[in-house]
């Protein structure tokens, strides 16, 4: 409000400016600086900084959505890895058991 008041317009306008609804004037803008006591090289840093952390926080908040997506994920493949292990000693058992059957029926037909 005091920003608004400071640089004459409404802080209405202000609110519009901050959502990016609107843009200000050159002249506003050039006051709003005024005010803050920011030059174009400070509103440029400003800026920089402002978009560096949105940046890092939207990083931040994909990488923990991946993560938590991913749980589901490395559960069903730990499942399905001991399902395939089972299955494989399985296969190893019944084909020691075919061998087994095949050798006796040899050693009956002699």
């Amino acid at each position: 409000m005091e920003l608004a008041k400071r640089a004459g317009i409404t802080p209405s306008m202000i609110s519009e400016y901050e959502s990016g609804k609107k843009s200000p004037h050159v002249d506003t803008l050039d006051k709003i600086l005024e005010v803050l006591e920011l030059d174009a090289h400070g509103l440029a840093a400003a800026l920089r900084s402002a978009q560096q952390e949105a940046t890092e926080e939207r990083l931040r908040r994909e990488a923990e959505e991946a993560r938590d997506q991913a749980h589901p994920i490395l559960r069903a493949r730990t499942r399905a890895m001991a399902a395939l292990a089972d299955m494989s000693t399985a296969f190893d058992a019944l084909t020691r058991a075919i061998e087994d059957l095949l050798l006796a029926q040899a050693e009956a037909e002699d």
